[in-house]
């Protein structure tokens, strides 16, 4: 039934887009039509089983079709000077989305750098320019209705954000700041309403009290948050300002050869190894209470957020040696080491991954040396087991070193496809296999090597010696030791 209809549906498209493209006058136009009956035929080929039909349809036709669209529009005689007319009244809209498109780039970094000296100007320029697109004429014969405005607009605005708040799970305490932070409009209002009056889609006069809104409401947003701190805060705030107060960022430089990142339960270990070695490295934590208890334990650690260039700067990232990344956010860690591949590509980086897929993140950003956090200590614990159950020390030290091997070797097989997620399912899954196997004959040839071994304590036995049997006893027992030491040797190579 379904596929009878969209044999219909299809076929009456490419009849009709086929006449379109006879009586269009427009040859662009022409053009596109074309295209659709020549997808709409595929369509109906693939309806019909002829997968290869349809494809090469598209792939041919369509191809040709796009050459054919290019000729035409090089043949039009386009008027480039009407054009540019008027261009300039479409940069502040341009501007903006300009700025949003990089602000998620690569190259975001870099503009933060360069625009940072000239960000004062450059708002200060905007909202002169604003204020002077305002007719204050219209505000003033009507001053009670921008006052309705922008009050109806701070509350209706501030009712959704507490709501939001709420549906977020921000404890009661921080809801009051955070609904007044993002109460007030944005700059973007401003270019909207004024390219919204340019296009007519509402009177100039509107267009003025709406911005004149939006700029008040920017203006009573600071007074009333200092009215809230005045008033409201003071009585169950829970802000530590004394804390905060005591974390001063990292301002003298350093010249440590060695700068770690996050001094958590992962930081902590390597800081401790480095410092019994008699190597001082210079800590970074972005954290008041983590740096309160690295203090009063007498570690020496400074305050700073490691995905900012300037502080890595300060910290001595310019003539260290190695970066540790040891901190919990893997987008942290991962904007850490883009951040130094491209600002200090000298520096060595030893990065703590929180699992598989952060590993195979941070071997994308170029990162060498990345190591699993739980890994090890998993590790361990599995040979523990193994050992309670009743497996000895160094049976269990082999196997588990066995497993260790084969999953590093594992992770480097499943990296070239970690993008592609059934051939990442067929490695892992041929790799268990091969893991299993491979302890299967282990485990077959320790049998056998112990029954050759069971099989030879006679015959040292019956060997005469001084001594008599206790002798011959002797010999058979150090030959089963050197065999079980031969076993274990083999195992730990």
């Amino acid at each position: 039934m379904l596929q009878g209809l969209a044999f219909y549906l299809l076929a009456t498209v490419a009849v009709v887009s086929a006449l379109l493209v006879v009586t269009a006058r427009n040859p662009v136009h022409s053009v596109l039509w074309l295209i659709l009956t020549f997808f709409s035929a595929a369509g109906l080929f693939v309806l019909l089983s002829a997968e290869f039909l349809a494809m090469l349809l598209v792939v041919v036709y369509v191809g040709a079709v796009a050459v054919l669209f290019l000729f035409v529009v090089m043949m039009l005689d386009v008027d480039f000077v009407k054009l540019r007319e008027g261009y300039a009244r479409y940069l502040p809209l341009a501007g903006i989305v300009a700025g949003v498109l990089l602000a998620d780039s690569e190259y975001r970094s870099e503009l933060e750098t360069n625009i940072e000296p000239f960000k004062g100007l450059l708002l200060g320029l905007f909202f002169m320019a604003v204020g002077m697109s305002i007719d204050f004429g219209v505000i003033l014969r009507s001053p009670w209705a921008m006052v309705a405005l922008v009050a109806g607009f701070l509350l209706l605005k501030a009712l959704m954000i507490y709501g939001l708040a709420a549906f977020m799970g921000i404890p009661w305490r921080e809801r009051p700041v955070f609904t007044l932070l993002l109460a007030q409009g944005g700059e973007f209002a401003f270019v909207v309403f004024q390219t919204a009056a340019q296009y007519q889609v509402f009177r100039h006069s509107l267009s003025s009290m709406l911005v004149a809104a939006v700029a008040l409401s920017m203006l009573l947003g600071p007074l009333l948050l200092v009215l809230l701190d005045k008033l409201v805060l003071k009585r169950f705030a829970a802000v530590k300002d004394k804390d905060a107060s005591r974390a001063k960022e990292i301002s003298e430089p350093q010249e440590a050869q060695i700068i770690i990142a996050g001094f958590g339960r992962y930081g902590q270990i390597v800081a401790r190894v480095l410092l019994s070695q008699g190597l001082q490295p210079t800590i970074l934590d972005h954290s008041v209470e983590m740096l309160e208890v690295a203090h009063t334990f007498g570690y020496r650690v400074f305050f700073g957020d490691a995905t900012r260039v300037d502080l890595l700067r300060i910290a001595g990232a310019a003539n260290a040696r190695v970066l540790v990344i040891c901190v919990d956010s893997p987008a942290q860690s991962l904007k850490i080491a883009e951040l130094v591949k491209k600002h200090f590509p000298h520096l060595k980086i030893v990065a703590r991954a929180r699992d598989l897929e952060h590993w195979y993140q941070l071997r994308d950003a170029g990162v060498p040396h990345v190591e699993r956090e739980l890994f090890e200590s998993s590790l361990l614990s599995a040979r523990t087991v193994l050992e309670l159950v009743g497996q000895s020390e160094s049976q269990a030290r082999r196997m588990v070193g066995r497993f260790r091997e084969h999953n590093l070797e594992l992770a480097e097989r499943m990296y070239p496809f970690h993008r592609d997620e059934a051939k990442l399912i067929a490695v892992a899954k041929a790799g268990r296999q091969q893991l299993v196997e491979q302890m299967a004959r282990e485990k077959a040839q320790a049998l056998q090597e112990g029954k050759a071994t069971a099989g030879e304590q006679p015959q040292a036995a019956g060997i005469p010696a001084v001594g008599g049997r206790r002798a011959g006893a002797t010999a058979g027992l150090c030959a089963g030791r050197a065999a079980g030491s031969e076993i274990g040797q083999r195992g730990l190579a």
